[in-house]
């Protein structure tokens, strides 16, 4: 029954990381495609651009043309507007959900509840039931100097994303680092002998996995 369970939780893992990538290239390839649209080119230009694309489809009414992808739930869209004489007027690139910022937000909440939380471990407090597989309410010495580098590695999360909402890519090799790390632990968390750690730690760092997996791919 475990193997079982371990099995359906990757598959759930893999989906998540599909759904993911196709998501973050479905947005590269509108968002691509449209800054190559300039004003005076022609409407065959256009399509035949827009046919090299993979993920995305487009329609015309008129002198408008539209090209979404529905990997991405065409939260973005690239609008053409033509002339009588089928030349570009304008092309304008619109984004309707960013899944990556949204993502990041999430991450830096959770990464600094986190930070908190190991914190606490660290000086003691009896919070043992939610982590280390929850066999100790007081962290032993070795186990609280785990939690107290636990923090250290949230609270660089905390700088990474914060760096990143603020429009710097620093070290942007540690995304996919992170992303390991979080994807192991979603693992070990499912694996988990304690109930709570199970229940509440599973989900958030599926999430800060998914979180990194997004950056890993921009």
């Amino acid at each position: 029954m475990k193997i079982l369970s371990n099995v359906i939780f990757v598959v759930l893992l893999t989906a998540l990381s599909a759904f993911v990538l196709y998501w973050t290239e479905a947005k590269k390839e509108v968002e691509i495609l449209c800054s190559m649209f300039n004003e005076g080119e022609t409407a065959e230009y256009v399509t035949k651009t827009l046919d090299t694309g993979n993920l995305l489809e487009y329609t015309r009414s008129g002198r408008t043309l539209i090209a979404s992808s529905r990997y991405n739930l065409s939260s973005d869209e690239c609008k053409v507007e033509f002339s009588a004489d089928d030349i570009i007027l304008n092309a304008t690139y619109t984004e309707y959900f960013d899944l990556a910022k949204a993502l990041v937000w999430i991450g830096l909440l959770l990464s600094s509840l986190l930070g908190i939380f190991q914190l606490l471990l660290a000086l003691g407090y009896p919070l043992g039931k939610y982590a280390w597989g929850g066999e100790h309410k007081i962290l032993p010495k070795n186990l609280r100097i785990g939690s107290f580098f636990s923090m250290m590695i949230f609270a660089f999360t905390v700088f990474l994303l914060l760096m990143y909402l603020t429009g710097q890519h620093w070290l942007p090799e540690a995304y996919p680092v992170l992303g390991i790390m979080f994807l192991i632990s979603s693992l070990a968390n499912f694996n988990s002998k304690s109930t709570p750690e199970k229940q509440i730690m599973t989900p958030i760092a599926i999430l800060l996995y998914l979180c990194f997996l997004n950056l890993s791919l921009i």
